[in-house]
């Protein structure tokens, strides 16, 4: 069982934010290779997810366990990851645009190239509580999706440049 559903964000949040989608995976364990969005930096909530499933990267030394509903920033990837599941693997990803990480950051997306890291990690605590809280409150996708518009809205908001946009 192997699903995944597309969203668009709002329309002022379209030259940052790709759009968000939902995957639904049911793996047996096995290895794959894995890429980020469209080659793009993302955020990836986990919703359900085995303890023992990890990603390999960005070595092979290298292993991320990640943890039920923390959001995670992807930078770009410009090596191949393995993914490891097993079992449930659920995520909810928010993909930016190729120069969206760059606002969202308030500086060079290069910081976060080949990097996963939790929001909070970052420099982002509060909109990582406000992601982490909202995806352990809510079970449907459709109800998180203005919510997570507006979290953004809210962050880009906070910059003169998206004022003026």
């Amino acid at each position: 069982m192997n699903n995944i559903v597309s969203f668009n964000s709002d329309d002022s949040l379209s030259a940052y934010i790709s759009g968000y989608f939902y995957a639904t995976n049911h793996f047996e364990k096995f290895a794959n290779q894995f890429y980020t969005p469209k080659g793009t930096a993302a955020i990836t909530i986990a919703l359900e997810i085995n303890s023992n499933s990890c990603l390999i990267y960005p070595d092979k030394t290298s292993k991320i366990y990640f943890e039920k509903f923390e959001p995670y920033l992807f930078g770009q990837t410009s090596k191949i990851a393995i993914s490891n599941f097993e079992d449930r693997f659920d995520l909810f990803v928010i993909v930016f645009t190729p120069t969206g990480l760059f606002h969202f950051l308030e500086g060079p997306a290069s910081q976060m190239t080949d990097r996963v890291l939790p929001l909070d990690h970052i420099g982002f605590p509060d909109f990582h509580q406000k992601l982490k809280n909202l995806f352990e409150t809510n079970t449907e996708i459709e109800t998180c999706i203005e919510k997570v518009n507006q979290f953004l809205i809210d962050h880009f908001n906070s910059h003169p440049w998206f004022r003026e946009h």
